[in-house]
């Protein structure tokens, strides 16, 4: 004789029932949802091409031109940093050392020369002085204060 209570159902037949209910529950939350919500990218900012070097005297005139991405250009550009690396003749030479740019100038980028679309010419000049090995660089930035990819470097000696 048992004592409990009374079985209503087997529990052979309950097995596949509680397996239907896990998998279903399981995939409930797959709605198509994948993850919290992205802010859409902008478009990604271009690089500054084709830089340049020219000495006059005691002077160095840098000039690059801009290349639209995808054909198209970002309306928040504001302008351009130029970096330079200045190191004396008297330090030692060290091709593994990294080199250390710092920030010398903000060009604008509002040129009444350049058409919309244009990719156009821009140009600094900075002041040299003897006995040092430069080297350049130039990003962009938007009004935002993202900055873009560095163009490739210019050196040269005085």
């Amino acid at each position: 004789m048992r004592f409990g209570s009374k079985r209503t159902g087997s529990v052979s037949c309950r097995i596949p029932a509680l397996l239907f209910a896990a998998v279903f529950m399981l995939m409930l939350p797959a709605c198509g949802k994948k993850g919290p919500p992205v802010v859409p990218r902008k478009a990604a900012l271009p690089a500054v091409t084709e830089l340049r070097r020219q000495r006059i005297d005691d002077r160095l005139m840098l000039t690059w031109t801009l290349q639209t991405v995808n054909g198209q250009q970002r309306t928040d550009l504001a302008g351009f940093k130029v970096y330079r690396s200045r190191r004396g003749f008297s330090e030692p030479d060290c091709s593994s050392c990294p080199v250390l740019f710092e920030r010398i100038a903000d060009v604008p980028m509002n040129r009444p020369d350049a058409g919309p679309g244009s990719p156009g010419v821009f140009s600094f000049s900075d002041t040299l002085a003897e006995g040092y090995r430069y080297r350049y660089k130039v990003t962009i930035y938007t009004s935002a204060g993202e900055e873009g990819p560095a163009s490739d470097t210019v050196d040269g000696v005085y």
